[in-house]
């Protein structure tokens, strides 16, 4: 810092509106003292020289142009008085640009928004074809009816982004274009994850045992299964929990009692000791109980009839609970899908087409009441779980014990393919039970 009562002509500088602090005219008088630092420039003959900058008045204080001391105003207030301007002006215009792009938000809200349920968050339950599916159904638990698509990239994952089948979501709906779920989480905006971290986890590092209260409801995966055993595997989704067994009986499905690998569900543990080991001698713990999340039933089939079942899972009871389908002749066409089939026995049931929010009991099927071609063998026809058909129904005439816990009461005659004059067999089974 250097200060001095020196000509202003000696500084090339003055008249360089950055190098001068004044409150008003970019100038100075003749002979003004003045403050300031030096630093060195290369002028344009190529010579160094000393330069002036941040030149003030003795003090700090701002320059001052043709004024004395009596007639100016104090600088140290002009100066806070232009940066208090200077921050309300800028004040000013940040709330202009705020509130600008806040009516710009809402107007892009409004014309994206085509219903008033497109920001509402509901919960879900998922259904997927496949283990490693990417595309699915999420059925609105407020409302079984409401059927949304959902895809893997419009889900908050971590890890593997594949949909896991069975599992209690939360997703915002939207409608604008297609029925399609967006955002899609846990419960509580939890992260999904197509497998839990205790899923691949050794079995000698699971060694915790899962509470027994029959108050808790404890969640997890399908671990192993086969079609050939009557009973699997399940890992907890609490790390380091021991792997459980449970019976396929337990499961509580809307028909087939069924579940694939990967499959996510709840149930309840028993204690080693109280489990019923007659079919089998793992040393695990037993589940039972089984649900799908939000112990909701498990729908097991695909294609149309898995869909029927879908939208009615709030309709699920025992099969004694079920309305009977309502009979007025015995010429009125019905419609439905085959809902379990004996290859032995050639009889099976039939789940009947039932209006929106209505479910009827299973009515018994026997091969001898349908309509076949003359060179189809009236005996190893296999007809898969899901085969859309269509029949007249009758007083069943003699009680037939199935699989079910209580005698069926009605049957189906003249039964043929839908939208055939036949029953076609299916040349391979879609799923074994």
């Amino acid at each position: 810092m250097k200060n001095g009562k020196q000509k202003c002509n000696n500084f090339e500088h003055m008249n360089d509106q950055m190098g001068t602090f004044t409150i008003g005219n970019e100038s100075v008088d003749l002979d003004s003292e003045v403050e300031f630092y030096v630093r060195w420039k290369v002028d344009r003959n190529g010579k160094a020289r000393e330069h002036a900058i941040h030149i003030t008045r003795p003090g700090g204080k701002l320059m001052r142009n043709g004024r004395n001391d009596e007639t100016s105003v104090d600088d140290d207030k002009v100066y806070e008085d232009e940066v208090e301007k200077g921050e309300k002006d800028e004040e000013k215009k940040r709330q202009e640009k705020n509130e600008m792009e806040r009516k710009a938000n809402i107007a892009t809200k409004q014309s994206n928004d085509s219903s008033s349920l497109s920001m509402t968050r509901r919960k879900g339950y998922m259904y997927c074809e496949s283990a490693n599916a990417v595309k699915g159904t999420i059925v609105a638990l407020d409302n079984s009816n409401d059927v949304f698509d959902v895809h893997a990239d419009d889900c908050h994952m971590i890890g593997k982004h594949v949909l896991t089948k069975f599992m209690l979501v939360e997703f915002t709906p939207c409608v604008r274009k297609q029925r399609k779920a967006t955002h899609v989480t846990g419960i509580n905006k939890a992260l999904l994850k197509h497998v839990s971290s205790n899923f691949h986890l050794s079995l000698s590092l699971c060694n915790l045992k899962l509470n027994t209260f029959q108050s808790q409801k404890h969640v997890g995966q399908v671990w192993w299964r086969s079609k050939s055993t009557p009973w699997f595997l399940i890992k907890p989704t609490l790390y380091s929990s021991q792997v459980v067994w449970a019976l396929k009986r337990d499961i509580r499905a809307m028909n087939v009692q069924d579940i694939n690998i990967k499959d996510f569900i709840e149930f309840r543990a028993l204690d080693k000791n109280a489990s019923d080991q007659s079919e089998t001698n793992l040393p695990f713990q037993q589940a039972y109980d089984i649900t799908a999340g939000g112990g909701y039933p498990v729908v097991a089939e695909n294609g149309a009839y898995g869909e029927y079942l879908l939208r009615r899972i709030h309709l699920w009871t025992r099969l004694d609970d079920q309305p009977l389908c309502p009979l007025t002749t015995d010429t009125l066409l019905f419609h439905g899908w085959v809902s379990t089939w004996d290859v032995d026995r050639q009889t099976g049931t039939i789940e009947v087409e039932a209006p929106r929010g209505k479910r009827y009991r299973r009515i018994h099927f026997d091969l001898s009441n349908a309509i076949l071609n003359k060179d189809v063998a009236t005996h190893g026809v296999f007809l898969c779980v899901g085969h859309p058909v269509s029949f007249n129904i009758r007083s069943l005439q003699k009680d037939i014990k199935t699989q079910f816990s209580s005698p069926l009461s009605q049957e189906a005659f003249n039964v043929t393919s839908k939208g055939l004059s036949r029953v076609e067999p299916t040349s391979f089974p879609d799923i074994s039970f």
